[in-house]
């Protein structure tokens, strides 16, 4: 067990098996830039380029764990960045479970290609990454058990929500908030909110 997974169990933000498994499996070392390698343990965001960075492990532990991610669930995950959550994401859902990864940067989702295939998830069919505006979601593959937003929103698009299955969960950052919402009908959300946090800045496909 890494340092840095151990550190985030100590402190309470990783707590269930499957969490903990994921970031024990899956080394961030392998999506953030050469230079910040000694670091990689700590519980700090690094830039990726592209005016982006990898976030906090602490935001991510949050956001996995109120996700409530099962074996075989198929979920959307918006903004893929280097593709760390995205391989955190495939390995929880398991053999029987998808991750469809937008982001709005082909240039990202290029590296974020590379970098989650070195665990064999994009060859096994696992992940699908979609250059697609942040807003868009990925239709071809909905609805979705689960959606994951990795940038920050004004509002809850309606196509995202569109997107996500009755009784599925969405996590979404708002402002400094994480907003978790789970869909009890057709039109109808349930929300709990999380306030204290920092997030990238939605950026549009170009």
């Amino acid at each position: 067990m890494s340092q840095l997974t151990n550190n985030l169990i100590l402190k309470g933000y990783l707590k269930t098996d499957l969490v903990i498994d994921a970031f024990s499996e899956i080394q961030r070392i392998e999506f953030i830039p050469e230079e910040y390698h000694s670091f990689s343990d700590a519980d700090v965001p690094f830039p990726i380029g592209y005016g982006r960075s990898i976030p906090q492990p602490q935001i991510v532990s949050t956001m996995l764990e109120l996700l409530d991610i099962h074996r075989g669930d198929h979920i959307l995950e918006v903004g893929s960045g280097s593709g760390w959550i995205t391989a955190l994401l495939a390995y929880m859902v398991g053999e029987d479970g998808y991750v469809v990864a937008t982001d709005s940067s082909q240039e990202l989702l290029d590296l974020a290609r590379e970098n989650v295939d070195k665990y064999q998830f994009i060859k096994r069919e696992r992940v699908k990454l979609c250059h697609k505006d942040q807003k868009e979601g990925c239709k071809e593959k909905m609805p979705y058990d689960k959606i994951l937003v990795n940038v920050v929103m004004e509002e809850v698009p309606q196509e995202l929500k569109d997107q996500l299955r009755v009784g599925g969960n969405m996590i979404v950052p708002l402002y400094n908030d994480i907003w978790t919402l789970k869909k009890e009908s057709e039109d109808e959300f349930s929300k709990e909110i999380y306030s204290g946090f920092s997030f990238i800045p939605l950026e549009t496909k170009g």
